[in-house]
């Protein structure tokens, strides 16, 4: 029998999580720090490859270290461990500004992406053990809008602590203090959590020699091949997997290039790529909010089929905006749509999947969760990259288009079978 160790206290600390790592997605990832890189050290194409190397390593890698912390029982540690890689990472991208060194810079995005998307896999996993069938939906989507909310925070902080403005010479030295920002609020609000989980059943007291290591890693590699033989026993789960990898691979790519598109297509300057990014995370926050009580009224598939239809309408809108006397306004308001939907999405993937998972392979099988969200991360960003520094710009949209229309259709199978 599982151990339940939820109450409202405990449901804080562990959505404080959210809270605490949304700003490392939102600020580098997505918004301040991938727009300056692009602009004024590399190019999309750079950036595209960044993401899908650290999307690849994710993909490989996920699985793996989910069965490795089930069969070790380990899972406390793990995610400790990978988050603490992902702050000290952060903080190393105090350094390389300085000497504009793009190697140096890149490689420390990677390997700060990477550990915190294994951080959020194990974070994932203790959904299912402070939540009910009752209200996991809403568990789940207080989560993220809670995130965003830290989103927004995080965001204003930048916009009135930090001088971006176009012309200061020292914007460099903002960009890199921002990340140091990020890893020392990341760290902070980690805490609680940490704090929640630290005595709880689940950490293993094994000493660890190298033949327990091998074993352990021999049990693993024998536990994801298990599972892949059994799959014809998950194909619901398999199915659904599947339309996940093309959504959330355009979720990706909109994440990746979504400040830089506004400010090379649209003609936004730092600052309005900010105001823009607290824009998309307030309505993000709504919807997460929102649609978190309507997923446990409706259930989890029917918001997800709801929100993917409006985010090929939204990014449809975000395509033919540069083509209008409006074009700026008809953006602004293409990105609160998807603001709006972007939480309700994943939140409602995340639950689903949690519902649907076998209780006694919870971190295996949200290994292949987020194996499943980056197998193909690199195909979305890459073209995209591609199209959007040797094609066309606004042609690039195109690439999300079709990976958001592609995940839909796999899941109105998924839903219909």
């Amino acid at each position: 029998m599982k151990e339940n160790f939820a109450s409202k206290k405990k449901v804080f600390s562990w959505a404080l999580f959210d809270f605490a790592n949304q700003p490392f997605s939102t600020i580098i990832i997505t918004f301040v720090f991938s727009t300056y890189f692009i602009s004024n050290i590399g190019n999309a194409s750079l950036w595209s490859l960044t993401i899908g190397i650290s999307s690849l390593m994710i993909a490989f890698f996920s699985p793996f270290i989910g069965a490795v912390a089930d069969v070790s029982n380990t899972r406390n540690l793990m995610f400790k461990l990978f988050t603490y890689l992902c702050i000290v990472s952060c903080f190393f991208l105090y350094l390389p500004l300085a000497t504009s060194s793009i190697i140096y810079s890149l490689t420390f995005v990677i390997i700060a992406n990477f550990a915190f998307e294994i951080s959020c896999m194990f974070y994932n996993s203790y959904l299912s053990e402070i939540s009910t069938k009752r209200n996991i939906g809403r568990i789940s989507g207080y989560a993220w809008g809670l995130g965003f909310f830290g989103g927004v925070l995080s965001l204003l902080i930048v916009k009135s602590f930090f001088n971006l403005e176009s012309t200061n010479i020292n914007i460099s030295k903002s960009i890199r203090e921002i990340n140091l920002f990020i890893s020392v609020w990341f760290l902070i609000f980690s805490i609680p959590f940490f704090y929640i989980i630290r005595n709880r059943t689940g950490n293993s007291s094994r000493s660890y020699t190298l033949l327990v290591i091998r074993d352990q890693f021999v049990n693993s590699y024998n536990e994801i091949r298990k599972t892949f033989n059994e799959v014809r026993k998950y194909k619901k789960i398999a199915k659904f997997l599947l339309s996940r990898l093309f959504y959330n691979d355009a979720l990706i790519t909109i994440f990746a290039f979504g400040g830089s598109f506004a400010e090379q297509v649209l003609g936004f300057d730092i600052e309005d790529v900010i105001l823009f990014a607290i824009a998309l995370n307030i309505s993000a926050g709504i919807g997460s909010f929102i649609f978190g009580f309507i997923e446990d009224k409706v259930g989890a598939i029917r918001v997800i089929d709801f929100s993917l239809k409006g985010l090929i309408f939204a990014t449809f809108l975000a395509f033919v905006s540069p083509f209008f006397f409006y074009d700026i306004q008809l953006f602004w308001i293409a990105g609160i749509m998807l603001g709006l939907l972007v939480g309700p999405v994943q939140s409602a993937s995340r639950s689903l999947m949690a519902q649907m998972i076998p209780e006694n392979k919870k971190n295996e099988f949200f290994g292949f969760f987020s194996f499943t969200g980056k197998a193909t991360a690199m195909i979305g960003p890459f073209i995209y990259g591609l199209v959007f520094d040797n094609v066309d710009k606004i042609l690039s949209i195109l690439v999300v288009l079709t990976l958001f229309s592609v995940g839909y259709l796999l899941f109105d199978n998924f839903r219909d079978n």
